[in-house]
């Protein structure tokens, strides 16, 4: 099943769009989704056990989650998706077996956050410029972190901690802890 959407949205603080049924393409088109409410307190994507999905192409804008992905299995696909002002850009959790590709997560309190979230490609991602964090692997293990762009966050570019045995390639950054990156922003 797809899901386009057609139109710009604005709205409250609850969350806009809930997935919780398989094999879903939720596809924006570039339109923008804008929390309207007292700010950073929904989620706009919430992705709940779900496998096959893929959300692309949205432009999510002041929510606490702009996209979660919770306690799936995976396959998912987030692409292409541009997050500003969120409290996570980005946020992965008790979830395995998914891609985060080539998105821009600038600006939010944390980019990027994986969570107890092992086995995950990571790729072609901006997660910078953010209140607190770029990127955040927590207690996930096995993952692939390559080509990215983690610079000019205000605590750290990437923060890593209780994770192992994960793969990082080609990502930028300059403040870490837990992580090496191999170029500089």
């Amino acid at each position: 099943m797809t899901q386009d959407i057609l139109v710009d949205l604005s709205g409250g603080s609850a969350s806009c769009f809930e997935i919780g049924a398989d094999n879903i393409t939720f596809d924006c088109a570039g339109h923008s989704i804008t929390e309207t409410g007292a700010g950073q307190s929904g989620r706009e994507i919430y992705i709940l056990a779900s496998s096959g999905i893929t959300v692309k192409n949205c432009v999510v804008n002041g929510f606490g989650d702009g996209i979660l992905l919770l306690n799936s299995a995976g396959p998912i696909t987030i692409e292409g998706n541009t997050l500003n002002g969120n409290t996570f850009g980005i946020r992965v959790e008790n979830s395995a077996h998914n891609s985060v590709l080539n998105n821009a997560a600038v600006g939010n309190t944390r980019g990027i956050y994986l969570s107890s979230a092992p086995y995950n490609t990571v790729t072609g991602n901006n997660a910078s410029n953010s209140v607190a964090d770029g990127f955040d692997l927590i207690g996930s293990n096995s993952n692939t972190i390559s080509n990215n762009r983690f610079c000019s966050s205000a605590t750290l570019d990437v923060y890593s901690a209780g994770s192992s045995s994960n793969t990082a390639s080609a990502n930028a950054c300059t403040t870490t802890s837990g992580f090496s990156c191999n170029a500089a922003c």
